[in-house]
């Protein structure tokens, strides 16, 4: 996937500075924001009886584009993205001892991370009959920096002994917590690579 990426951002500089552009080349610039929709793959062989749920963010940046023709073009867009996810408990409840049982459906656990993204993207797109509106169709690779991430939840305080101290009060039981996520090189990548794909409907407003 590296060298794949590496060929896309040559290619994408060669074209750019191509001496044979035609007279209906040119540069344009601008703001993007959006919401962004995230999907969670998760293995669940730790955490069976999790129930996993993507969270959802905001995306916001710039964006570099060379038209080259009417319907092709090369497009660059740094931008913040936050990404996340949730797991909670499912609802039952679970045996603590032979004897003794424990409702743990109020523990979750949320992530919400923070990522720097650079798309390179070839961009296809047509015009709709007369009116000021384009279809367009994007793909290329992406490479992501994780920035930062925070978690909060709630989770059993393990050192409660749920049978011996059956009645002690609700906020010694439940552990509350909101922190700064900290990077485990064993666990985490600072670096992402991956494709993009996207379509749309682009209206000129000037």
């Amino acid at each position: 996937m590296k060298t794949a990426l590496v060929r896309t951002v040559i290619l994408a500089a060669c074209v750019l500075s191509s001496p044979a552009a035609t007279a209906h080349s040119f540069w344009s610039a601008g703001l993007t924001a959006g919401y962004a929709v995230n999907s969670t793959s998760m293995t669940a062989q730790y955490i069976e009886n999790y129930n996993i749920h993507p969270h959802n963010g905001v995306s916001a940046g710039l964006y570099v584009q060379y038209t080259m023709k009417e319907w092709l073009a090369v497009r660059l867009e740094p931008m913040f993205i936050q990404k996340g996810y949730r797991t909670d408990r499912k609802g039952y409840i679970a045996m603590q001892s032979l004897d003794s049982y424990m409702d743990l459906s109020y523990m979750y656990h949320n992530v919400h991370s923070n990522y720097l993204q650079l798309p390179v993207m070839a961009r296809f797109q047509t015009p709709v009959l007369d009116l000021p509106v384009r279809i367009y169709c994007e793909c290329g690779y992406y490479a992501g920096w994780w920035a930062s991430a925070r978690q909060e939840g709630v989770i059993y305080n393990s050192s409660i002994d749920f049978i011996t101290d059956y009645n002690a009060p609700e906020e010694y039981v439940r552990y509350h917590y909101n922190e700064k996520m900290p990077f485990v090189s064993e666990r985490d990548r600072r670096l992402e690579l991956g494709y993009v794909l996207g379509a749309g409907v682009e209206w000129d407003m000037s």
